[in-house]
């Protein structure tokens, strides 16, 4: 299946720019019905393999179940690693950033623990050699990686990227209210209170620049089960660093 082009599934057009507690990028009602309804439907197959089978367990702390997109992911999910869909959310956020996307499908279920506090200026590894037809390397557990580099598979040509952009995408949650939790919550440093907290509205979004300033976090979900699509485009290593310095860049932990 070849995906479609945003222009031909995007229901809203307005989405809004907010400053505080760092630019970032939010919107509702973000794709039509119809599209929403096989995104959701394709979530909710991968879903009913069972979180054991399906969904890993996260293995950081992170008290969430994660399903890592394959890279040759297929069905209406594949849109969010299309050519299309990186080219418009590199344009939001005005960043210069490579062809290399990583992304996975969380599920919390009720009563998740809070996420820490963190930035997601974090390096990310690709396989050079992997890159698709459109010219997107989408990142693969098979073949390299992720964290450290390590190559998993005969030829792989590692290549160290930093995260440039973070996307969350709600999608398969029940209606939210004031109180039931799940929220990705933004913040101006450690251990400050949060300035603006996104509800999981499904069909709605979040997107913001990594920088080391983009705090961030996912707060316990009270009621229902909290589920999105996470995604990260890249930048290359010498771009962070120039603008940040080698130690703004938050290394992964063995």
């Amino acid at each position: 299946m070849t995906p479609p082009e945003p222009a031909e599934v995007l229901q809203s057009r307005r989405w809004w720019r907010r400053e505080r507690p760092f630019t970032h990028f939010v919107a509702t009602d973000v794709f039509s019905p119809e599209f929403y309804a096989e995104l959701e439907g394709s979530f909710r197959a991968i879903l009913a393999g069972g979180l054991d089978k399906s969904f890993p367990r996260g293995k950081t702390g992170y008290d969430a179940y994660i399903h890592s997109f394959p890279p040759g992911i297929d069905g209406p999910l594949s849109f969010f690693v299309s050519r299309g869909w990186h080219d418009l959310l590199a344009a939001l956020a005005g960043v210069k950033v490579t062809d290399d996307v990583g992304a996975a499908l969380h599920h919390h279920e009720p009563g998740s623990r809070d996420g820490t506090i963190h930035n997601d200026l974090n390096p990310g590894w690709f396989d050079a050699s992997a890159a698709g037809a459109d010219g997107i390397n989408r990142a693969s557990s098979a073949r390299c990686d992720y964290k450290h580099g390590e190559p998993l598979t005969p030829g792989a040509q590692p290549v160290e990227r930093i995260r440039a952009i973070a996307m969350i995408y709600f999608l398969n949650n029940a209606p939210w209210r004031e109180g039931d939790g799940g929220e990705c919550a933004l913040y101006a440093h450690r251990g400050s209170t949060a300035v603006q907290s996104i509800p999981p509205v499904s069909n709605s979004l979040l997107a913001f620049e990594c920088t080391p300033y983009s705090y961030h976090r996912f707060l316990a979900n009270r009621a229902g089960t909290r589920d999105s699509v996470v995604l990260w485009l890249h930048r290359k290593r010498e771009h962070a660093v120039e603008r940040w310095g080698q130690r703004a860049i938050v290394t992964w932990s063995r």
